[in-house]
């Protein structure tokens, strides 16, 4: 049973107001933790203050990719209007304020940004690339009104979130503290009681009997996990 009523899903009136109003707030989510990490943590090496710049501006673009470019006519619902300018900044500054310092000549200091760099650029590959498969098969206008179940979403019903999941994974490893693995454990919980819930209720009444063939064959996040 969905926590929220998934009703503005059904409004693809996009509001370019709304619009930017989510992506000015990713932006400056970004910039914030740019000035955190220049002013407030010194004792980072600067490689590693680097990666956590360049992550927090690469999710900040990607979030103004999908909104004026791939998915241009969804609509920004109220919750995400209201909650986007303080969770962008937080979300961002998370992995920056419990960084602790990669030393020199430690194997971490080696193994651990090559592991983060993966694992975010993964990550938003797929994020980028699912969002962008599901966008070219709908604008097929043989396609009207059919359920996508080709690409990433063969793997995942939401291989957008899954993407998320990895990409963080990949961001809070940057931070070599290990309490931070819990970081992408949270989402993970957020997304299977909370985000999914109230999508898939959406889905299944737009799609009915395909979306449950769908729902059957197909995990819910992580290929042949659940």
């Amino acid at each position: 049973m969905p926590l929220f009523s998934s009703s503005w899903r059904n409004d693809n009136n996009a509001t370019l107001w709304k619009q930017l109003i989510v992506v000015g707030a990713a932006i400056g989510g970004a910039v914030i933790n740019h000035w955190y990490l220049k002013r407030k943590r010194q004792d980072l090496p600067n490689p590693q203050k680097q990666g956590f710049k360049l992550y927090g501006y690469g999710y900040a673009l990607q979030i103004a990719l999908k909104l004026f470019y791939i998915q241009k006519t969804r609509n920004v619902n109220w919750l995400e209007l209201l909650v986007g300018p303080i969770t962008f900044p937080v979300m961002f500054l998370i992995p920056s304020y419990y960084a602790n310092p990669l030393k020199p000549k430690r194997r971490e200091s080696t193994w651990l940004p090559i592991a983060s760099n993966i694992l975010y650029g993964v990550g938003m590959f797929i994020l980028i690339s699912s969002e962008y498969q599901r966008k070219i098969f709908k604008s097929n206008s043989e396609n009207k009104g059919k359920l996508y179940t080709e690409g990433f979403n063969a793997w995942s019903r939401h291989p957008n979130y899954a993407a998320e999941v990895v990409l963080f994974a990949g961001w809070s490893l940057l931070s070599n503290n290990k309490h931070l693995l819990l970081y992408p454990a949270v989402m993970t919980a957020q997304f299977y009681t909370i985000v999914i819930p109230e999508l898939e209720d959406y889905l299944g009444k737009k799609y009915n009997n395909e979306w449950k063939q769908y729902e059957k064959n197909v995990k819910s996040l992580f290929p042949f996990v659940y």
